[in-house]
């Protein structure tokens, strides 16, 4: 369950090949099918950002969610609700997925193996 300023008590699920995002009132927000079996998910909140080319200023209160999914392919990839906006390769499948601050450069995404 992932709780926000703006959103409260929405449900993020992920199954063998779909994220589905249930919002407060048990209503589906939006669901995204997966070509590729997932292996792990990190959820964030952004806010909307009048720097963004997306932003729209007749919306008010807009938040967007980040998803950063491992599969079983190796790879990590990046959706913002449900548009894919950035995919890598990994050497390993990940089982863990993670953000951190490092020397002051926020969002780098962290990986675990079942190597370590």
């Amino acid at each position: 369950v992932f709780n926000s300023a703006r959103k409260k008590g929405e449900l993020i699920a992920i199954g063998e090949q779909m994220l589905f995002a249930i919002n407060g009132n048990g209503y589906s927000e939006y669901m995204r099918r997966f070509d590729y079996s997932p292996s792990c998910i990190d959820v964030f909140e952004n806010e909307s950002n009048p720097e963004s080319q997306d932003y729209d200023p007749n919306v008010k209160n807009m938040s967007y969610f980040t998803y950063v999914v491992g599969s079983h392919t190796s790879h990590v990839l990046v959706y913002r609700n449900i548009t894919l906006t950035w995919a890598a390769s990994l050497p390993q499948i990940p089982i863990f997925l993670g953000r951190i601050e490092l020397g002051g450069i926020k969002n780098l995404v962290v990986s675990l193996s079942d190597n370590g």
